[in-house]
Parts: C-alpha cells; sequence; structure tokens
C-alpha cells in the first residue's frame, strides 16, 4: 500500500484574520481540525479536535486562542 504523506512528519497551519477595529467587539475565530477514514474520506469525521483540546493519538493539539487576532506574531 502507497500513501502519498508518507514522508510527512508534521503539518503546521497558520491562520491570520484582520483584527477588529480598535473600540469595536471582538472578532472570534474558532477552528476545529476533523481526521477521516481512509476508506469513508467524505462521511463522518473518526473524531474532531477543538481548541485546549489533542487527537487522541496525540497527531493534532489545538492550544492557542486570541479574541482579535493579535499576539500570534504575525
Amino acid at each position: 500500500m502507497s500513501t502519498p504523506n508518507k514522508d510527512i512528519e508534521k503539518v503546521e497551519v497558520r491562520v491570520k484574520w484582520d483584527p477588529s477595529p480598535h473600540g469595536a467587539a471582538a472578532n472570534d475565530l474558532d477552528i476545529i481540525a476533523a481526521t477521516y477514514p481512509a476508506d469513508a474520506p467524505h462521511g463522518d469525521p473518526a473524531y474532531l479536535v477543538h481548541f485546549d483540546s489533542r487527537s487522541p493519538d496525540g497527531t493534532i493539539t489545538l492550544n492557542r486562542d486570541s479574541r482579535n487576532g493579535q499576539g500570534f506574531g504575525f
């Protein structure tokens, strides 16, 4: 069996959005990661990972939060 990502050990995804204007209410962006089984890539996810959680096998960790789009080093 061959897989196109067999040499990939780590993937990082960065998201940047425009912060709210000064004095305006904060825009909160929530990110949820989902993994799908190989035999059903368009079906129900095997599991979901949201802020302050990690996948059961430890391959996905979401541990950063920003209420206004600032503070991530961009």
